[in-house]
């Protein structure tokens, strides 16, 4: 049996805003509001289960589908802004890299925003905006370390 492939979807539509949908190679899909695929998946999905809705985890308790989405259940977690969620996608990604160092030339950070008109806007950081992220992860990181 060949090896599968897991793929995330991206999106945004004007009915139900921006969408992450992860696909397995069973052909199962799901809804996220933030997940991580691949190898060191769990390390991730730990890292963002402790910095992605944090107030909604407090309120709710331990519970293993905080970043599932569910149209049933109101709204707790306030998405982050673009800045806040690029930083935390290199937190990920350093959580779960095998022993390389984040820098532009080992990774590729995308983002999706509206523009002014509404219209959906999809961005491949140049290497100085991936720089200035990581720059700023790692001052996050090395302040964290001294107190």
């Amino acid at each position: 049996r060949p090896f599968g492939v897991a793929f995330l979807f991206a999106g945004y539509d004007e009915h139900h805003g921006f969408q992450l949908y992860q696909s397995d190679p069973s052909g199962n899909y799901s809804g996220w509001k933030a997940t991580v695929i691949g190898a060191n998946n769990q390390a991730g999905k730990s890292l963002l289960k402790s910095e992605y809705g944090s107030a909604k985890e407090e309120e709710e308790g331990e519970g293993g589908d905080e970043m599932k989405t569910d149209e049933d259940a109101s709204e707790v977690i306030e998405m982050p802004d673009l800045a806040e969620a690029c930083r935390l996608a290199v937190k990920v990604l350093n959580k779960t890299m095998d022993g390389a160092v984040a820098s532009p030339e080992k990774l590729e950070l995308f983002t999706m925003k509206l523009d002014e008109d509404g219209s959906c806007v999809h961005k491949i950081l140049n290497e100085e905006e991936a720089k200035a992220v990581i720059a700023e992860v790692d001052a996050e990181t090395a302040s964290a370390g001294d107190s």
